[in-house]
């Protein structure tokens, strides 16, 4: 016979035994295992430190050796840090033989239904009973897990090609993820020392998430691909595993985004994000713990409102968020908040400015996922504003002043930044402007009409926020073609549009504290006299020479001002004239004015008092009045 032939029939021969083996085992392995179930001992194989981990179920089969099959499965256990379990409806998997002898245990094709999972920290369930909440338990543990049975030599454990269906609920301390979820990927714990997770995939449709009672997102559909890199497993924080953490989700559903905007504009004092329900689509890579360039969210319509510097603003919001540049070295985290039909105003209070394209840009180093964001900055770009009625200014202006606004708009744009200053120390720095532009102003004073054009250019830096201000110097105003409408002269212009006026702040500093001020040295320019002239009715009563000192062109103005709504006090006030000058303070009450002036013409005087009873003359010896009420307290 042919050596073929017969190597043939000797391989058959061995093949048909190890059939016949198989097949007789196979009856003897399903009776072996429900003996050892019903007698409790496979129970205790899968149970042999309970007080670390169990393993429950309410039916167990092995349809052939290496083959398992659960339902109602429950797997709990805790570690010094945490408490978890995970059950199932469904599994199945098989293990690898091998490995045993190795103390490895590995499942492989693990198939799993119906799945819930929970984790509790300890720390997090010993803040619940401080705070009086329901105190998260999981497992059945509340305390940590005793000591590892150091004697005896540690087990690893592996689980692959893991495949789950229907993961129900995945709960974390007090947050909650449901919906429709699967997933696949591995895990591995290897002698009690190290843990990884497997390139892995979840497919989230429907899902929801909620922390406590309150739900933050849903409608959740989207992809997240991931893996875990080693990290020591024994008294390893959750901060730290995340550290290990590299992926990328894409995802998009319904969010309220409180937690997210923490991160994107950093903890800046004073900023506030009122939130509301809005629409996302998110793109996100995360390694070793920092979000990688590419990475993007967009929010729309979730932004109920933003108060910053003491005002507040409501308007259809748009939110976008982009990781730019290079890893690691040159990407930064780029976010803007912008703001259409937007209205604008103190809170509380009916909005003064009304706009599009508010714009609240801040920019950080890499973000990172174990911790906010540090040395933002901040930009404010109000966009295209406009302020429809000036006559909210009235209430700012004394009432003794004699000067009312009674019309007028005005557009408004510019742009403030801001930074952190380096340094150990916490402190703020930044800078812009503001520029106002008013046409047709409409003043009244007495019985006459008074209108111009108003241009502001508003300097604002040296921010602090604590209350909110900041310094004015180089702030500058102009007045031009102002015409004034004398009631009394039959509505005659008394002053022409050739009139200009300006006013300049070499140092001063705004306080947007409820009520506001302002205080600061001043400079002014005037094209001649004649509105003051008018406004305060300086030629009554006055002697010739006095009045033809006061009706001068080219006038130059200086002194220090403190102001706030209804009342200004002018202090050390010098008015230059050609041929001599006047000097003053004045105070500006709601409901009276005091104030003196010195007029001075080579060796000619007069002085003005001003009290609540009216005007007083002082001719003889200004000088002397003056001297003395200088030096009175």
């Amino acid at each position: 016979m042919p050596a073929s032939r017969w190597l043939r029939r000797v391989g058959l021969a061995l093949l048909l035994l190890f059939v016949a083996l198989a097949v007789g085992a196979v009856p003897a392995w399903r009776a072996f295992v429900r003996e050892a179930s019903a007698t409790g001992r496979l129970e205790a194989w899968f149970n042999p430190r309970p007080e670390r981990v169990q393993v429950t179920w309410r039916r167990l089969a092995s349809p052939w050796p290496g083959r398992v099959e659960a339902e109602g499965l429950r797997v709990a256990g805790r570690t010094p840090r945490l408490a978890w379990e995970v059950t199932a409806e469904q599994v199945s998997g098989l293990i690898s033989p091998a490995p045993l002898l190795r103390r490895r245990l590995v499942f492989t094709g693990v198939r799993g239904h119906g799945v819930t999972v929970r984790v509790t920290r300890f720390e997090a369930a010993a803040a619940a009973i401080a705070a009086g909440s329901e105190v998260p338990v999981v497992g059945g543990h509340t305390t940590p897990a005793p000591p590892p049975d150091l004697s005896r030599p540690p087990w690893s454990f592996a689980f692959t090609g893991v495949e789950v269906t229907d993961l129900r609920e995945a709960w974390f301390d007090d947050r909650c993820l449901t919906g429709s979820i699967n997933g696949r990927g591995g895990f591995e714990v290897r002698r009690r020392t190290f843990a990884e997770v497997f390139a892995s995939r979840l497919d989230v449709r429907g899902g929801r998430l909620r922390i406590g009672d309150g739900e933050i997102a849903g409608e959740l559909a989207g992809t997240a691909r991931f893996r875990i890199l080693p990290w020591r497993f024994r008294g390893a924080r959750v901060v730290e595993v995340a550290r290990r953490v590299e992926g990328q989700a894409v995802l998009r559903g319904e969010v309220t985004p409180d937690p997210a905007l923490a991160h994107l504009f950093g903890s800046w004092p004073g900023l506030e994000i009122e939130t509301a329900p809005g629409r996302f689509d998110a793109d996100v890579g995360v390694r070793r713990a920092t979000f990688t360039p590419g990475s993007r969210l967009d929010l729309d319509g979730a932004v109920r409102a933003l108060r910053f510097l003491g005002f507040e603003a409501h308007g259809r919001a748009a939110l976008s968020a982009r990781i730019e540049g290079r890893w690691p070295g040159t990407a930064r985290l780029d976010t803007t908040l912008r703001l259409d039909g937007w209205q604008l105003g103190r809170p509380e209070a009916r909005p003064l400015l009304f706009g599009d394209g508010l714009l609240l840009g801040a920019r950080t180093g890499l973000p990172r996922v174990d911790r906010r964001p540090e040395g933002a900055e901040l930009e404010v770009d109000l966009g295209s504003a406009r302020l429809p009625d000036l006559t909210f200014l009235d209430e700012m202006i004394p009432a003794t002043a004699g000067l009312r606004v009674v019309g007028g708009s005005a557009r408004l744009g510019g742009r403030l930044r801001f930074g952190v200053k380096r340094g150990d120390g916490r402190e703020f720095e930044g800078d812009g402007r503001l520029n106002l532009r008013a046409d047709d102003v409409a003043l009244r004073v007495g019985e006459d009409r008074w209108t111009g054009d108003l241009t502001a250019d508003l300097h604002l830096s040296d921010p602090a926020f604590e209350p909110v201000s900041f310094a004015l110097d180089g702030s500058r105003f102009l007045l031009n073609d102002l015409v004034v409408i004398d009631h009394d002269a039959g509505e005659k212009e008394t002053v022409g549009r050739d009139w200009w006026g300006e006013l300049s702040l070499p140092a001063g500093r705004i306080d947007f504290s409820q009520p506001a001020a302002a205080r600061g040295r001043f400079t002014a320019r005037l094209a001649d006299s004649r509105p003051l002239v008018a406004l305060y009715e300086m030629q009554r009563d006055l002697p010739a020479w006095v009045t033809r000192l006061l009706t001068v062109r080219g006038l130059s103005l200086g002194g220090d001002f403190d102001w706030r709504p209804g009342r200004l006090r002018l202090n050390d006030a010098v008015l230059s004239l050609a041929r001599g000058e006047v000097r003053g303070n004045l105070d500006l009450g709601r409901e009276t004015r005091r104030g003196r002036l010195l007029v001075s013409l080579g060796s000619l005087a007069a002085g003005v008092e001003l009290t609540p009873e009216g005007r007083r003359l002082h001719l003889r010896q200004a000088r002397a009045w003056w001297a003395e009420e200088a030096s009175s307290p």
